[in-house]
């Protein structure tokens, strides 16, 4: 009858939906990962320094500076990042919510909260960075872009980390009077920042 074939319409939909809302879950968790929300020993706390322009290509660097010590690292990030995170830093307001505005907003909404942020690593010239979100009584850290991540701590006011392993490779340091880096290769083994960028999306 045509009220049999509407039921067994019904239940067909409504598995295919089942299925395609969980292979969605699979493929997501595969990018959130349970961790502890501990920072390890070998973590350095940062500041954002400031948000400069290379005068050889006119490209953004964010500049975070190590808490305790005069080491920078300098990383490269694209136009529309740097304005979210100098909007921030100097405080001004803006008509509408920015892009980072709305995700800080979702977050909250959704009942999370960000613990703190930390760039990761350092492969063939990229950064990588995670935040730290909790979240129903867990700890989730999400794989992201440095200048992601910054633009969020900035606005969340939580604390910014960067691996021992990513200062040792591109830590700088910069001449007090020029603001300039101290040579190309730097005391800790680092690079400067003509050879460290982050990729671009």
């Amino acid at each position: 009858t045509q009220a049999a074939e509407e039921t067994v319409f019904d239940v067909f939909f409504c598995c295919c939906f089942c299925l395609f809302f969980f292979s969605s879950r699979r493929r997501h968790t595969r990018l959130v990962r349970d961790w502890s929300s501990d920072v390890c020993s070998s973590d350095l706390e940062m500041t954002v320094d400031s948000i400069r322009v290379s005068p050889t290509n006119y490209q953004r660097v964010v500049i975070l500076k190590e808490k305790a010590s005069d080491r920078y690292l300098p990383i490269w990030i694209g136009p529309s990042e740097a304005d979210a995170i100098a909007v921030k830093l100097q405080d001004l307001s803006v008509p509408r919510p920015l892009t980072h505005d709305l995700l800080g907003t979702i977050i909250d909404c959704l009942g999370g909260t960000i613990e703190h942020i930390l760039v990761s690593g350092l492969e063939n010239d990229t950064f990588f960075a995670k935040i730290t979100i909790q979240a129903n009584g867990e700890s989730k850290e999400i794989d992201c872009r440095p200048s992601d991540a910054v633009a969020l701590a900035v606005r969340a006011k939580v604390p910014i980390y960067a691996n021992e392993e990513v200062m040792d490779k591109a830590g700088i340091h910069l001449d007090k009077d020029t603001g300039k880096p101290m040579g190309q290769e730097t005391a800790s083994g680092g690079r400067s920042e003509e050879h460290t960028s982050e990729l671009q999306s």
